[in-house]
């Protein structure tokens, strides 16, 4: 949820996101901002950078090179598999991410350096709840990890496999 919410205030091809600012779910109940602070407390700014397919490529492989116990473990929603899939070294594909990522945090590549790159100043909790709000239809609990990732993880590690 969280990476559907993020790629669509960026209209975005994909979001990736540390698992370690992902701190806590939501239980059964009316969501209050407080709860989405709980889920999200570092109040990152969300961003945005184009790359290229080969960019990309680089980008995912240290992503999915994360082992799962440490906070830097990627987690990846790609919005439509179909269009997304296989990566194109020229094409072009819009990343959302944060700005805590996107400065090198967690031992990723920097980005905010990079040309394209745009913070948009909100905060990641505001783009949340931005998002439950427009999307009432979401049910609870909400759990702490957006596990839609886990398909996506399998087929863009496959995807962006060195192949020697």
């Amino acid at each position: 949820m969280i990476g559907l919410a993020f790629s669509q205030r960026m209209a975005t091809d994909l979001t990736i996101h540390n698992s370690g600012g992902i701190r806590d779910g939501i239980d059964e109940g009316p969501i209050t901002l407080k709860d989405i602070r709980k889920v999200a407390p570092w109040g990152n700014n969300i961003c945005s950078i184009s790359l290229t397919g080969a960019d990309l490529k680089k980008y995912l492989r240290y992503a999915v090179s994360r082992s799962t116990g440490d906070g830097g473990y990627p987690q990846i929603t790609v919005i439509n598999p179909k269009f997304f899939f296989p990566i194109v070294d020229t094409k072009i594909y819009k990343l959302a991410l944060n700005d805590f990522l996107a400065s090198g945090g967690d031992g990723y590549p920097k980005l905010d350096d990079k040309d394209g790159f745009v913070n948009s100043g909100y905060p990641d909790y505001d783009v949340i709840s931005d998002y439950i709000k427009a999307n009432s239809s979401i049910k609870r609990p909400i759990r702490a990890l957006d596990y839609r990732f886990h398909t996506d993880y399998k087929r863009i590690k496959a995807a962006v496999e060195v192949k020697l």
